[in-house]
């Protein structure tokens, strides 16, 4: 029977872009320092020095070939610098810690220096792709780091990263999915035990530019994207149920939101914290709920679409912003909602312009 794996991944920034760490979350620690000892004198380029020790670490008796590439890094030895002690020690700086924990020693930098901050043309390009399990999608903290963490089986399901620069943009893509066929996952209770089931958590920078694009399906999902910095946002969901959520403004906010929902039930709570200037939602074979409430920048403009076969749709609309919505059925006919007795007679209030099409399904728009 395969084990579950309980593990963390951080994609850090370092000058080159953002780089995948391995970090241990079984019993034991890999920065054991009573057996780690003296660190070895690095090579005349620099370049430290495989320390022996790492063959004792408890973490190497099941990631052997992870621990002896930790060995060969300046991971090894950062904990033994006296200057990277005291920056680590002041938490307001966690920049300072870059240098020391990348994968590679960066060339011409002193330990326990800061490098020089990264340049990039344009947000960081996210891309990530979530099948079968469990997953939240939340805000970190605002370190620069994407960090992954959570349990699943490695005969079972693969987690890999890629990280790439075209035209000085960066690009990292993120994928977790099943590499062994259906009845082996059957066999071993994916999907009748909830234990077996992976369980991911993403968690995304703050304060960093970010274009973010989101594939999840198979699965249940719960995104909260408040408080990101966000540019262009596009969400795929499909297979299962999944929960969207912006529970404090985005960032300057989003300028351009897709979603595409299948097969499945998605529901996105406070739309108006994503202050977008358009939304194009989709859904079919599965019923979709949006949320308009939060806080749209007042004097604002946003044309939403939502376009809905086989299912039901809902869209709900506070009566603090002024609404322009229509809604077609399957035949064509058009159904005008005017402004409710309740709306806002602010004149510097949102104005929101909602058109909701369906087919074979309702379509709902509601003002509370």
């Amino acid at each position: 029977m395969s084990r579950n794996c309980r593990f963390a991944k951080a994609i850090a920034w370092s000058g080159a872009g953002y780089v995948v760490h391995d970090l241990e979350s079984h019993n034991g620690s890999a920065l054991d320092g009573a057996r780690l000892g003296t660190a070895p004198r690095p090579l005349a380029d620099g370049r430290p020095v495989e320390n022996p020790a790492w063959k004792e670490l408890s973490c190497a008796g099941c990631h052997e070939n992870v621990a002896r590439e930790w060995a060969r890094t300046t991971h090894a030895t950062a904990w033994l610098d006296p200057r990277y002690q005291e920056e680590l020690a002041d938490r307001r700086k966690p920049e300072a810690c870059h240098n020391c924990h990348i994968p590679e020693p960066l060339s011409g930098v002193e330990p326990g220096t800061k490098p020089a901050a990264p340049t990039a043309n344009g947000p960081m390009q996210l891309n990530v792709e979530l099948q079968e399990g469990t997953f939240d999608i939340k805000p970190g903290e605002p370190n620069g780091r994407v960090q992954v963490e959570g349990r699943f089986s490695e005969a079972l399901y693969e987690l890999t990263q890629r990280t790439e620069t075209e035209n000085g943009t960066l690009r990292t893509t993120i994928r977790f999915r099943s590499k062994a066929p259906m009845w082996a996952r059957m066999l071993a209770g994916i999907g009748n035990d909830d234990n077996n089931r992976p369980k991911l958590t993403l968690l995304i920078p703050l304060a960093v530019p970010i274009d973010l694009s989101l594939n999840v399906s198979m699965g249940e999902s719960r995104i909260d994207l408040g408080g990101l910095t966000l540019n262009d946002l596009a969400l795929d969901l499909s297979t299962g149920n999944h929960e969207v959520d912006f529970r404090q403004p985005v960032v300057d906010g989003v300028t351009r939101l897709r979603l595409s929902a299948r097969m499945g039930n998605v529901r996105v709570e406070n739309l108006g914290n994503a202050r977008a200037k358009s939304v194009d939602a989709s859904g079919s074979m599965g019923n979709l709920t949006a949320d308009l409430g939060g806080d749209w920048r007042p004097g604002s403009e946003a044309e939403l679409s939502f376009t809905q076969s086989m299912g039901e749709i809902r869209v709900n609309v506070p009566n603090s912003v002024r609404l322009q919505a229509d809604v077609r059925d399957a035949e064509g006919k058009i159904r005008n909602i005017g402004p409710d007795a309740d709306e806002t007679k602010d004149p510097k209030a949102p104005v929101i312009k909602v058109r909701v099409s369906t087919s074979m399904g309702e379509g709902r728009v509601t003002r509370y």
